[in-house]
């Protein structure tokens, strides 16, 4: 966590973010809504949202089992793909 006496430029996750590029090292995020009731502060959020969802298209029961994938971390769509529910799987 950074010293918020000494916060990084651009945004404030940059330093230890896995999607960080160059606009978040230069340009502090305005909050965005995300929908569902989210809002996010990302100037990547719709890139990265993007680039989780096309590397989870062939999600299996055992990448969930193996906890590589959160649950909680699902869209509605992909539970469907899965033609499981959460509660099936509790």
């Amino acid at each position: 966590v950074p010293n918020p006496l000494y916060l990084p430029d651009g945004c404030a996750f940059n330093p230890r973010c896995g999607y960080v590029k160059d606009i978040c090292k230069e340009e502090i995020p305005t909050l965005a809504d995300s929908g569902g009731g989210h809002m996010v502060r990302c100037a990547r959020w719709q890139s990265v949202a993007e680039e989780r969802a096309s590397n989870r298209t062939n999600l299996t029961l055992s990448d969930i089992n193996s906890g590589n994938i959160n649950l909680d971390d699902l869209t509605q769509d992909e539970i469907n793909r899965l033609t499981l529910n959460k509660e099936a799987l509790v």
